[in-house]
């Protein structure tokens, strides 16, 4: 249930302040990566997570700290994607990387069409999953 419960939040760019210092500035979703994946909360022991569901947990996190990585590089490179341009994809209905060409560049998406998979629709195409073909 803590995936379906913070999982949509950890791609969450807006910035807060988690404690009285208001030095300290994260993400919401970076937030979210710190409640799942620490023990410690500023000083106070978090209840332990059983192990099994800690290593699925761990694995999404993971994966999703993986795409924030790859979103901020390719926000700083948007302007390399063209319309017609050979991506890879990973397709909302199965996680999994699939071919597909640029549509449409905008501010902070990409428009897409799978042209692999049986899905063969547009997709808003968020920029963590994307990677340029080479």
């Amino acid at each position: 249930k803590l995936w379906k419960w913070f999982g949509k939040y950890i791609m969450d760019e807006e910035e807060v302040h988690p404690c009285l210092d208001k030095s300290v500035v994260m993400t919401i979703g970076e937030y979210i990566e710190m409640l799942l994946l620490e023990l410690n909360y500023y000083g106070t022991r978090l209840p332990r997570i059983p192990i099994i569901t800690d290593r699925e947990l761990k694995k999404k996190v993971l994966m999703m700290s993986e795409k924030r990585t790859r979103r901020k590089r390719n926000l700083e490179k948007i302007d390399e994607f063209q319309k017609g341009e050979k991506v890879m994809a990973i397709a909302q209905e199965d996680e999994e990387w699939h071919e597909a060409t640029v549509v449409r560049v905008e501010k902070q998406k990409i428009r897409i069409f799978f042209t692999e998979i049986t899905l063969n629709r547009d997709a808003d195409q968020r920029l963590e999953a994307l990677e340029k073909q080479f």
